[in-house]
């Protein structure tokens, strides 16, 4: 999966990709049990879930964070702390976080899966 810790000088410090794309949450989803809120394509054309058939541990994030939940085509997406996980695709470049704070809803993720300070 590739996922890593990185400190940002707005965010602190956040999960990004083995892209270094930043990594989101929604506010929306659930979290107990893991479920995510965004599966119209009207969302998901934006916010692309970060899948994974298998999460794999990384530097500063503690593994027992780390999960999956089922999306309703049957894939799994990787989840942090119980928050879904999302890529946003007008992050175009490494270190873009365009997505932070987005309709009070869409945040950047801590290593522990809090919202980042932003």
């Amino acid at each position: 999966m590739g996922v890593q810790v990185v400190q940002t000088p707005n965010l602190g410090e956040i999960l990004v990709d083995h892209n270094q794309n930043t990594i989101y949450r929604y506010e929306k989803d659930a979290t107990n049990p893991p479920k995510s809120n965004c599966v119209e394509p009207d969302c998901t054309l934006k916010w692309t879930p970060l899948l994974t058939a298998e999460v794999e541990t990384t530097n500063g994030i503690d593994a027992v964070l780390l999960g999956m939940t089922e999306r309703p085509n049957g894939l799994r997406q990787v989840t942090l702390n119980g928050h879904p996980l999302y890529r946003y695709v007008e992050d175009e470049k490494a270190g873009d976080a365009f997505g932070d704070g987005l309709d009070g809803v869409w945040f950047a993720v801590t290593p522990t899966g809090e919202k980042a300070r932003g």
